[in-house]
C-alpha cells in the first residue's frame, strides 16, 4: 500500500479487515479460485486507470493512517493515560 501500487489479495479475514473495500483498496479473490485471481490480474493489466486509482488511494491511506509521527503520538497518549491511572 505504501508504495502506491494496486493490490490483489485473497478474501481472507485479515486481508478484508486491513484492506477494507473491493475496488477501493484492492481486488479480492477466493483463496481456492485460480480463475478469479487471473481475472483480477487481467483487470489491472487491462485497466490502467483502475490500478492507478487504487494505488493512489492505497498510498493516501498508508500516509494518513500509518505515519510514524502519528504512531508515536498515539503511543505517547496511551502511556500518559496509563501513567495517570497508576
Amino acid at each position: 500500500m505504501a508504495c502506491g501500487v494496486p493490490v490483489v489479495a485473497s478474501a481472507i479475514a485479515g486481508n478484508l479487515c486491513w484492506l477494507q473495500e473491493e475496488d477501493v483498496n484492492a481486488l479480492f479473490f477466493l483463496s481456492d479460485d485460480d480463475a478469479a485471481l487471473a481475472d483480477r490480474l487481467v483487470r489491472f493489466a487491462s485497466d490502467r486507470a483502475l490500478g492507478q486509482r487504487i494505488g493512489a488511494e492505497n498510498l493516501r491511506r498508508a500516509q494518513a493512517e500509518y505515519d510514524n509521527r502519528d504512531f508515536l503520538r498515539r503511543y505517547d497518549t496511551l502511556y500518559q493515560q496509563l501513567l495517570t491511572k497508576s
